[in-house]
């Protein structure tokens, strides 16, 4: 039952353009073959970016994106680069 509910909330996620998938040490291929919804979304890669790199493009997309809460509901602050 908790794997339903985690790919409803996966989709969910997906669907909102609320998760940006960053991969170490596995490829697109290999994440498309345990799970094709996370594995089909563009994102990030360690073989391509340092995680500095990787964090800030994610700071980046979260003030696109707006606010992110906790969750208890607490707004969280965004980093400040």
């Amino acid at each position: 039952m908790s794997e339903g509910i985690a790919d409803k909330e996966l989709s969910e996620l997906l669907a909102r353009d609320q998760l940006i998938p960053v991969l170490h040490g596995t490829t697109y291929e290999a994440l498309r073959e345990v799970s094709p919804l996370l594995g089909s979304r563009s994102g990030l890669s360690t073989t391509e970016d340092s995680m500095a790199d990787i964090a800030a493009k994610i700071a980046r997309a979260g003030r696109r994106v707006g606010p992110c809460y906790s969750t208890d509901g607490q707004k969280l602050p965004l980093p400040v680069s």
